[in-house]
């Protein structure tokens, strides 16, 4: 079999994997935007009944005011001693129950603070499907909602000079398969499979670096010893991160491929196209706990399968340098 053969079959699977992603994720993808809106209607609904509770309280406030006012009149007025020392135990009562009453009241109005109108959601499962399953669908939802222009201004704040996010992940599959003059809305599943049928997927800018998705392996080295150290971010999302990452599910045969797994830990993330083969991660060896940053990009090989060999050759000899 000659070398084009063997790219082609490679390429072919790769987008078989593709449509068998869209596939597979876009059920769950759908399922954790339906929760988002699920969690935001009942956050609603509670919204209403504190709101509802608190009117309830403010008049009970007001008529206990109104009524410890009007037993210190009445005890002022009293005309024997018995009638206002009366009159005082119920002030007393009612001062009690106006203390009260305020108590519940600012603890109703702080739950108010936290359940008002356009509460943000979080959008923690579509996180998950980025980062762990690398899903197209859920990268877009997120990017999408946090902006290309903050994405990129961050990266510049970081000191990532020449890494920018300018795309969509749709728009790059498209043009994949030759097809560059729908709208995001007309770019759906059928229309994709349909470009499939041709088998030829090179492009016309989506393989390359100019008006693309880019970084290169040492910027990458550096955000990952950014979020390593909690300084990407705060420390608490860069905890989350590092989290999500220890869970990736692709790109096996890549940096983890020869790596002892009962003595490492793993926080990767990894991205592939037709002739791309990339894997980044932060590696810990568990006995000593040192760490090393290792960022491998591919691109235009002829063999994805020798691609994620070099990676994992690549892996193999930092990890015996470390250890």
């Amino acid at each position: 079999m000659s070398r084009i053969q063997r790219w082609k079959m490679s390429v072919t699977g790769w987008v078989d994997g593709v449509l068998a992603q869209i596939e597979n994720h876009e059920a769950t993808v759908t399922a954790a935007i339906t929760r988002v809106r699920q969690a935001t209607a009942r956050a609603r609904v509670q919204l209403k009944r504190v709101e509802r509770d608190q009117h309830a309280l403010r008049e009970s406030l007001r008529e206990e005011e109104a009524a410890v006012d009007a037993w210190r009149r009445r005890a002022k007025a009293a005309a024997d001693e018995e009638r206002a020392l009366e009159c005082l135990r119920r002030h007393k009562a009612s001062a009690r129950r106006l203390g009260a009453l305020r108590q519940r009241l600012g603890e109703h109005e702080r739950s108010h603070k936290e359940l008002s109108e356009g509460m943000p959601v979080s959008y923690r499962d579509l996180l998950s499907l980025m980062m762990i399953v690398s899903d197209n669908t859920a990268t877009d939802l997120v990017v999408e909602t946090v902006g290309f222009e903050n994405v990129n201004k961050t990266m510049q704040e970081l000191g990532l000079k020449n890494t920018k996010v300018v795309k969509y992940c749709r728009e790059i599959l498209f043009d994949l398969v030759g097809i560059n003059n729908l709208s995001r809305a007309e770019m759906t599943l059928d229309v994709f499979k349909k470009a499939t049928e041709g088998g030829d997927y090179t492009g016309t800018w989506s393989l390359g670096v100019e008006d693309n998705d880019v970084t290169t392996p040492n910027e990458m080295n550096t955000l990952l010893e950014l979020v390593a150290t909690g300084k990407a971010a705060s420390l608490e999302s860069c905890l989350e991160i590092l989290g999500i990452m220890a869970k990736c599910q692709t790109g096996g045969y890549r940096i983890p491929k020869y790596l002892p797994s009962k003595k490492v830990q793993l926080q990767r993330k990894t991205g592939s196209l037709p002739g791309v083969r990339n894997d980044v991660g932060i590696i810990t060896i568990r006995e000593t706990g040192e760490r090393y940053a290792l960022s491998c990009f591919t691109m235009k090989a002829e063999d994805n399968y020798m691609a994620e060999e070099t990676i994992a050759k690549v892996s193999q000899a930092v990890y015996e340098y470390f250890s």
